[in-house]
């Protein structure tokens, strides 16, 4: 499913327009995005916790010469985690 198909099924359960849904899912990315980056962690209980986390420094594989070793820099990057609810639901819908 793509943004514009998520949007159209937001609007049909909400019963509002396509441009409501799309209002909505946009101002949930922006505080999403808008709090991970501030540090902060956001839980949704049985749904999923997201926050930022730190991928450590490595050493990695120039890709165009895989003979030459690089230098892989630490990175913020965020990290998800689902929850109960939402690992039981996928695992009852083989």
């Amino acid at each position: 499913m793509n943004k514009t198909q998520f949007i159209a099924a937001i609007a049909e359960r909400l019963d509002c327009t396509k441009a409501e849904a799309e209002r909505f899912l946009n101002t949930f990315m922006d505080l999403v995005t808008e709090s991970i980056c501030a540090g902060e962690k956001i839980t949704l209980t049985g749904f999923m916790t997201i926050a930022r986390g730190i991928r450590k420094a490595r050493k990695g594989v120039n890709p165009r010469d895989v003979s030459k070793k690089i230098n892989i820099e630490e990175a913020l990057v965020p990290k998800f985690k689902p929850g109960k609810a939402l690992k039981d639901a996928v695992k009852k819908s083989k």
